[in-house]
């Protein structure tokens, strides 16, 4: 029930946001019919929901596709340095969500 209220949501920001048209025809046919639902029984449906809504969250945040991509690509090579350095606690970045966002961010930027 919860994952339907949100799967609205979701749909609604998406309209607001003007990037609900960027996905395909099916991918929004799925979502409107399912948001009328009352529960998802259905393990195939089920998957197929996740995977259209992790490409609207793609879609509604691209900074977090990007800092998947790029940021976790950056950490990884300041990290080797700061090791050959012979700083120890350097590992750490490697799990630091805002560092990633905020290298990701900088080279945007560049």
């Amino acid at each position: 029930m919860k994952f339907l209220f949100q799967l609205k949501l979701l749909m609604y920001r998406a309209m607001r946001k003007r990037v609900w048209y960027r996905l395909s025809r099916l991918d929004r046919a799925l979502i409107c019919l399912s948001s009328k639902l009352k529960a998802v029984i259905s393990q195939v449906l089920r998957r197929q929901l996740s995977q259209i809504v992790m490409r609207l969250q793609e879609l509604l945040h691209p900074i977090t596709a990007l800092t998947e991509s790029l940021g976790k690509k950056l950490v990884k090579q300041i990290v080797t340095v700061a090791l050959s350095w012979g700083y120890k606690s350097a590992e750490t970045w490697l799990k630091d969500r805002k560092f990633m966002q905020y290298l990701t961010i900088m080279e945007l930027n560049t």
